[in-house]
């Protein structure tokens, strides 16, 4: 009989209330307490689920994940997401959204870090906000950083077998985990599409027939302030 004992570290990066996390770092760890074999990873998904207050609970995505780690050739995971806002139990929603920028500046300082060339960067946030103006402008920015950063480094995305990546673009884990579970999990190398960024919000029409109001306004003051000259002149 033999019995081995390993375990996952977990570690959690938050705001100081709890509302938002920035990073969930997952690390497995052998039978003397050192990490495992095999490479280290950021993974950028699309929101986290995990708060300081509950560090034990894990999603299904993270559950997902970390069984394939191994799998993998990884020993460690760095999950960072679209957006630090914790989202527990509901979906978040696209509605007013806006882009993260605390969030970013936390993704750009992991990208700033000086060992960060020698990990597999995954881009894994799916489709499901393919049409949000935030996720979209988020995701521009997020490209223009690592080719800032590592103009010469490579983007990956997960991928199985029977996966076709022309429809699923960065497919995200709890995809793979649902339709591709018992296939091997694999990393292959991702391309950003060459898109136009998305438009700025357009005006409100009240706010811009007032400004047509105010401009016409100076206009036909003008206009009295000659007929009354005319006049006096008369």
């Amino acid at each position: 009989m033999n019995t081995s004992i390993t375990s996952v570290q977990t570690t959690i990066v938050s705001s100081d209330d709890g509302a938002r996390t920035y990073e969930v770092k997952k690390v497995l760890l052998n039978e003397t307490g050192e990490p495992a074999a095999g490479s280290d990873a950021v993974l950028i998904g699309l929101y986290p689920t995990t708060t300081t207050a509950e560090p034990y609970k894990t999603d299904l995505s993270t559950n997902h994940l970390v069984c394939k780690m191994q799998e993998l050739g990884l020993c460690s995971v760095r999950i960072l997401n679209l957006f630090s806002q914790v989202c527990e139990s509901e979906k978040l929603s696209a509605r007013g959204l806006e882009v993260d920028e605390e969030n970013l500046a936390y993704i750009e300082s992991v990208l700033k870090e000086t060992d960060f060339q020698e990990k597999f960067l995954i881009l894994s946030w799916g489709n499901s906000m393919a049409t949000c103006r935030a996720a979209n402008l988020t995701k521009a920015r997020i490209s223009n950083l690592f080719a800032t950063y590592h103009p010469q480094g490579k983007l990956y995305q997960l991928s199985a077998p029977s996966l076709t990546l022309d429809s699923e673009e960065c497919v995200h884990v709890l995809y793979l985990g649902i339709r591709h579970k018992r296939e091997p999990w694999g990393l292959c190398e991702y391309h950003f599409p060459k898109k136009e960024l998305p438009p700025e919000k357009p005006a409100k029409r009240g706010r811009k027939k007032k400004a047509l109001k105010a401009a016409e306004e100076p206009a036909e003051r003008s206009k009295v302030d000659m007929f009354m000259k005319e006049g006096e002149a008369k």
